[in-house]
């Protein structure tokens, strides 16, 4: 295991368990010293620092283009939405921007019924994350077609299928079946989890737990940083806990987030070129996915997730390498 990753999840440290309702949120801290400064998404686009567009006037769904007009490095999350031009889109790989750049980067529709230009041909910032369980299968799927064609591609039929079953769970009606109707129609019911869950001194990121069950770990290398997602983060994690509350025993959630990181630690890994800067390293095993940007030896994003259903897991383990 790339040894930086491997201190991080060795030494990583937890707080005390927040929760509500079928929740739960345990915050991570880290002692790395913060030595990459960066702006994530959102600061940058407010400061009109950062310019999303189609790679071309006629456009092409699996990619964008990126142009970081600033002197700072900026950091882009996996999953993160755009929402605009010709269709909405959330991003396949968490990509770290060199100063002055345009960078190409892949992402995946969340808009199926539309392929026109909207307002403007410019995307502008959302305050959406993709919904946790489509997020989950469509970061397996990356991990499918890094191993295949070393591209971070999703499968896209997939990603919309399941865009259109979270649509038909919400009980949302889409005239252009995009995931964003659903978290706009459900403001308010994913902002009573955002206001209860809300990032402490010095946290660095979270381990969230669904009806009792490790859904997902989530890590910046910067706690600023991550105060700045934090809330995209818990929306998109609430995203599925408000549609699928269920009883539960509570468990000794601080044991099972070490045996659910201790499983990443000891599964497979595969590294690849990010199409920003740094290296991808991508992790398997028996109880989900996790990928890392790691740059200069610094850990700068790192996501772990457990796929919501062991007959999907099984598909994607299929083709471990």
């Amino acid at each position: 295991m790339n040894p930086s990753v491997a201190k991080l999840i060795d030494s990583v440290s937890f707080g005390s368990p927040q929760s509500y309702k079928n929740m739960t949120v345990i915050p991570l801290f880290h002692n790395n010293g913060d030595k990459l400064i960066y702006r994530t998404l959102s600061e940058s686009i407010k400061a009109k620092e950062v310019e999303i567009t189609e790679v071309s006037e006629s456009g092409h769904v699996p990619e964008l283009k990126v142009i970081n007009h600033s002197d700072n490095l900026v950091l882009i999350i996996d999953g993160e939405q755009f929402i605009g031009a010709k269709q909405n889109r959330v991003i396949n790989a968490t990509v770290l921007l060199e100063k002055k750049t345009t960078t190409i980067i892949n992402v995946a529709c969340v808009e199926q019924g539309r392929w026109n230009y909207s307002k403007n041909k410019h995307f502008a910032d959302s305050d959406n994350l993709m919904n946790y369980e489509i997020r989950a299968k469509r970061m397996a799927s990356v991990n499918m077609s890094l191993k295949v064609s070393n591209k971070f591609r999703a499968d896209q039929s997939e990603v919309w299928e399941d865009v259109a079953a979270f649509t038909r769970r919400a009980k949302v009606e889409s005239n252009t079946m995009a995931m964003d109707d659903v978290y706009e129609k459900n403001e308010k019911e994913f902002g009573d989890y955002q206001k209860e869950f809300k990032a402490v001194e010095n946290q660095k990121g979270m381990i969230i737990i669904i009806n009792g069950e490790i859904a997902g770990i989530e890590y910046l290398s910067n706690a600023e940083s991550f105060s700045n997602v934090a809330e995209k983060l818990i929306k998109s994690y609430s995203s599925t806990a408000h549609f699928d509350n269920k009883e539960y025993k509570e468990v000794d959630y601080v044991n099972q987030c070490k045996e659910f990181l201790n499983y990443i630690r000891y599964g497979y890994e595969n590294m690849y070129k990010s199409v920003g800067l740094g290296e991808d390293y991508r992790y398997e095993s028996k109880e989900g996915f996790a990928s890392a940007l790691v740059h200069e030896s610094e850990v700068v994003h790192f996501v772990g997730v457990r796929l919501p259903n062991e007959k999907e897991f099984q598909k994607f383990q299929r083709v471990i390498i």
